[in-house]
């Protein structure tokens, strides 16, 4: 809580950013893509929490990293779709690879310019980090600046990359792998998968020292950081819209707390918005950040009376489950935020 409670301030004054963009594109009576300016806002805040750089991604009509991200995207599915460019040697050969290479170059400059600061911040930083990787050997690395100590029961705070704080006051904030660490969960797969970004630190600890591995490494950090909550708020905004008296609702909940939408966001305030938090389980619900997720079993596991031995690659279908009527009751597709409410949560399923 002290990470998000010290980036308040920050998260509100791009959170405002975005709302006079989204407005200024309003007043025009246009249809337009609201997630494009929801991840701009999410690419600030990510990069401004993590390591105190602004980026000004949500400066000028366009993001140069959103339209490669996307680039990048597209020509992974055609290549997955496509079995004839599945091996490396065929692909390197087509014009799509030197799109690709060309598109990643642009993904990874955010990750470059943090990785600049870090240095200007802290030269033994990177060094420290790949020590780190060689030394332990797997992929539960923590990027110390000083160490954190989570026995005492007060954490101790450090000051950010940048230094200053976007108002020009000294800013403090929890250590990078402290703010980093809830990522895990969602970025770190098992390290035997494929897919694994755990394969991306091993590559970084083969290169033995090359600060490429370190970009790769931050550029999943900023991807997922980012893209998780910019989908989640375009979600939430996409039912509120289908469910006007819901948003209503909602509209009348933060009146309540803000009678004045330019007073400042208080953490404290934040708790007491209650229906709001059920919106927004409602749409994790609906609209999981991640409707299926892989693993592989490290030992045998009881699944009812069958056995999944060491080894075997596993889906979960998160989605799935959301919306089983055994668990959700036959209105399990439909979009009810009351299902969340506190006298109901002891008989229902959480959402994943």
């Amino acid at each position: 809580m002290s990470v998000l409670k010290s980036n308040i301030p920050m998260l509100e004054q791009k959170s405002n950013l975005m709302i006079r963009n989204l407005a200024s594109n309003v007043d025009r009576f246009e249809s337009f893509d609201i997630y494009n300016f929801i991840a701009r806002c999410t690419l600030d805040m990510f990069c401004a929490g993590s390591s105190g750089t602004d980026m000004h991604f949500q400066e000028g009509s366009s993001c140069s990293y959103l339209h490669h991200l996307e680039e990048i995207l597209e020509l992974a599915m055609v290549r997955i779709m496509n079995p004839l460019l599945h091996p490396d040697w065929v692909y390197r050969w087509t014009s799509m690879y030197r799109m690709e290479e060309k598109a990643l170059k642009e993904f990874h400059q955010p990750a470059k310019n943090i990785q600049l600061l870090m240095r200007k911040s802290s030269p033994t930083l990177i060094d420290d980090y790949m020590s780190s990787m060689k030394r332990i050997g797997h992929v539960d690395i923590e990027i110390k600046i000083k160490p954190v100590n989570r026995n005492s029961g007060a954490e101790k705070e450090i000051p950010m990359f940048g230094g200053k704080s976007h108002g020009g006051t000294e800013a403090k904030t929890i250590a990078f792998n402290e703010y980093l660490r809830p990522a895990k969960d969602i970025l770190f797969l098992p390290r035997n998968s494929p897919s694994s970004i755990a394969d991306g630190f091993k590559s970084s600890m083969k290169r033995n020292g090359h600060v490429e591995g370190i970009e790769q490494d931050l550029s999943g950090y900023i991807y997922a950081g980012h893209d998780t909550s910019a989908l989640t708020i375009s979600n939430t905004l996409l039912l509120l819209a289908m469910h006007p008296d819901v948003q209503e609702r909602a509209v009348a909940e933060i009146r309540e707390y803000y009678g004045a939408f330019d007073e400042d966001i208080q953490y404290e305030t934040l708790q007491q918005l209650e229906y709001l938090e059920m919106v927004l389980k409602e749409c994790l619900r609906l609209f999981p950040v991640a409707p299926i997720i892989g693993r592989q079993t490290t030992q045998e596991i009881a699944l009812g009376k069958n056995i999944l031995p060491v080894g075997v690659d596993v889906l979960i279908n998160i989605s799935s489950i959301h919306r089983n009527p055994a668990y959700w009751g036959e209105d399990a597709d439909q979009f009810r935020p009351e299902r969340f409410a506190t006298n109901l949560c002891s008989i229902c399923v959480f959402a994943l």
